[in-house]
């Protein structure tokens, strides 16, 4: 923040209209460009090691499991609630400014980040299977993608669901770990 009062930067990318209030980004940027693409959503992790979670007994595996699930659907949804209440305050009570990329520098930037990605592909073996299977999802359809992403939604959402708020059905037809 001190460098852009300063006027030593003259840009910032931050989190998200969320944040950025929060902050007081507003009160030294007035300009804001989007879209933001580079960012889709966040990524939670939780690490344990092997050796451990499988002494852990089948009951405290899946509670892990289903609590890392709910933080993991949670956190991008309460950001994603709090950015498209936000963004409406620092444009009608901070004067913020929207601007668009043209389709020329996303276009650029898009370009740009297929050959970083290409590039972190070929950095390992790990990093070359994530890209190949990244790739091959990104070819199939886009109807199989949404079908895909909203059947992982919903077993999400059962995984993480009290068990009182289920119907008997949903109960029996839950999908265990």
């Amino acid at each position: 923040m001190p460098a852009l009062q300063a006027g030593v930067v003259d840009t910032a990318e931050w989190v998200g209209p969320w944040n950025d209030l929060a902050f007081g980004f507003y009160k030294v940027a007035k300009h804001y460009y989007g879209p933001g693409f580079h960012e889709g959503s966040t990524c939670g992790e939780l690490m344990i090691d092997l050796n451990a979670w499988n002494q852990l007994p089948k009951d405290l595996q899946n509670i892990v499991f289903g609590a890392s699930l709910t933080t993991n659907s949670r956190m991008p949804s309460e950001y994603f609630a709090k950015n498209a209440g936000s963004l409406p305050v620092l444009l009608n009570e901070h004067n913020v400014q929207p601007h668009s990329f043209s389709d020329d520098v996303l276009r650029t930037m898009y370009s740009l980040s297929e050959d970083v990605v290409a590039e972190t592909a070929s950095e390992g073996e790990v990093n070359r299977r994530a890209h190949d299977s990244w790739s091959q999802f990104r070819t199939l359809p886009r109807s199989i993608n949404l079908s895909l992403i909203l059947v992982l939604l919903v077993i999400a959402l059962l995984h993480s669901a009290p068990e009182e708020t289920l119907s008997p059905l949903t109960k029996v037809g839950r999908i265990v770990r």
